[in-house]
Formats: C-alpha cells, sequence, structure tokens
C-alpha cells in the first residue's frame, strides 16, 4: 500500500500503517485504514490533541442540544400563557 503524502502533522514523519479493514456500508464496501506516527511519544500527543478536540466538540453539541431545548420550552410556555 501506498502512503506517499501521509505525514504526521506535528512532526512531520511519513505515517505508518497500524491496520485496515473492510466495512460493508449500503452497498458498497469501504476500507478504512488506521495510521500513526512512528514515533510513540509524538503519537500520544497527537492522540492526546485529538482527544482534546472531541471532547470540545461534543461539549458544544451537548450545549446546542441543550440550549434548544431551553428555547422550545420557553416557546411552548409562552404559547400557554396566551
Amino acid at each position: 500500500m501506498n502512503q506517499s503524502g501521509n505525514y504526521c502533522w506535528r512532526c512531520g514523519k511519513e505515517r505508518i500503517v497500524v491496520r485496515s479493514w473492510e466495512e460493508k456500508v449500503g452497498t458498497s464496501v469501504v476500507t478504512t485504514t488506521e495510521t500513526a506516527c512512528p514515533d510513540i511519544e509524538c503519537q500520544k500527543l497527537v492522540e492526546k490533541a485529538n482527544k482534546k478536540r472531541v471532547d470540545k466538540f461534543k461539549a458544544s453539541q451537548l450545549k446546542r442540544k441543550r440550549s434548544l431545548t431551553c428555547k422550545r420550552k420557553n416557546l411552548k410556555d409562552k404559547h400557554l400563557l396566551k
């Protein structure tokens, strides 16, 4: 498998294939390849940064969902007061 152009965003080393698998999605077969930085310490920092980004995104989604629920409740309450 050619991994040309797949470099670590942190240190610039060429990433290596950790595992690869195929999944059937609808009528298509999707091949997924997991790669990692060959520098173990760098990969740990990359994973930490990715987790921080995902956690921030999930918190934002939760906040948005709570806000919409609150808005809907307020609209419902205003409608019932009329």
